[in-house]
């Protein structure tokens, strides 16, 4: 099954019966390993096997395209054919785990998962112009994913105007929409981007459309930039001028307006 506990269709699966010795409660595999059998999964049903007591070892032999092959699952059926899963704790110690439902009844259900194969985007956001780090500017990912369904991945850049956005799944036909969604102040928001994650979790940049950008291979982590214009501030001031005792408007005064201090905006330096 998948990461959201779904069906997997297409992936090969072979199961191997292994000679074993026990020390302790453990089970330490032997080889030569003979093969049982050989499948592949279907979406719509399980696969149900009759196996007598003994070790062995189930392994995915190919994932489905978009997967990475999980890791091999060793188990063995006692003489009570209770379904006994075989690991390891962090000193390498064999440990056996009699499977059981919450109740403590016996069960013999094997799971095996697989994770999406995923890339890596770097990205780096810059004032246009000037090259200085942003900080603060926020970036979502969105898309559908035919492996893990609709995506949204967000970050925020750092001190250095970068942010790394990872575990974005196989997009196949599809590709993903790299938006800011929180422009620093003072800024105008960057155009979006678009990336597809190929079938080996490699990123590569594509179009509005999905078509590939010329010149630009696939990578495991992909960089890209965003660059954001200043924008200009302008501002109003109103004057009015006044009778002090009586606070009647007074016209014809004449002011002159100078700046003192450079900003952003348009010169509005001048008499009035």
């Amino acid at each position: 099954e998948n990461e959201r506990g779904e069906r997997i269709e297409g992936a090969t699966l072979t199961l191997y019966q292994t000679k074993v010795s026990r020390t302790g409660s453990a089970m330490e595999p032997l080889v030569p390993e003979m093969e049982v059998l050989t499948w592949k999964t279907k979406a719509e049903e399980d696969k149900k096997l009759m196996l007598p007591p003994g070790a062995y070892r189930l392994e995915e032999t190919e994932a489905p395209e978009g997967y990475r092959t999980a890791e091999s699952i060793s188990f063995y059926i006692d003489y009570d054919y209770n379904l006994l899963i075989v690991t390891e704790d962090e000193e390498g110690n064999t440990i056996d785990t009699k499977q059981t439902d919450i109740d403590g009844n016996p069960i013999r259900i094997i799971t095996m998962t697989d994770e999406p194969q995923a890339g890596t985007i770097v990205i780096k956001k810059t004032e246009a112009g000037r090259n200085n780090p942003l900080e603060g500017a926020a970036f979502t990912v969105t898309g559908t994913s035919p492996v893990s369904g609709d995506v949204s991945l967000s970050g925020t850049t750092d001190a250095s105007g970068v942010i790394t956005i990872g575990h974005i799944p196989y997009s196949g036909d599809n590709w993903y929409t790299i938006s800011e969604t929180v422009v620093p102040a003072g800024y105008a928001k960057a155009s979006d981007q678009f990336i597809k994650v190929d079938s080996s979790g490699f990123v590569y940049a594509v179009d509005a459309s999905g078509n590939p950008v010329e010149g630009q291979a696939p990578a495991a982590s992909r960089e890209l930039s965003f660059e954001d214009d200043k924008t200009d501030v302008v501002g109003e001031l109103n004057i009015k001028k006044i009778n002090t005792k009586s606070s009647e408007r007074l016209a014809g005064a004449v002011f002159t307006l100078t700046r003192i201090k450079d900003g952003a905006g348009l010169d509005a330096s001048g008499t009035y």
